[in-house]
């Protein structure tokens, strides 16, 4: 059986907070990402769309390799 690997880099801009001298805790969690002890929450990644284009290139390369 043949395995296949997929690499994924996410580039992006991250917004500096201004710093306000307040504790806060970190709760990471299964429906969002991260629950903030102010009730901010922080929502998970949709990586749906690169799923697909994975799968897609994935059926490209073994049809290459069975031809």
């Amino acid at each position: 059986m043949e395995k296949y690997y997929a690499i994924v880099n996410v580039v992006t801009e991250v917004e500096e907070l201004k710093k306000t001298g307040e504790n806060i805790g970190i709760d990471l969690g299964l429906k969002t990402l991260v629950t903030l002890s102010n009730t901010q929450g922080i929502a998970n990644l949709d990586l749906s769309q690169e799923e697909t284009m994975i799968k897609k290139y994935q059926k490209k390369t073994v049809k290459k390799k069975n031809t």
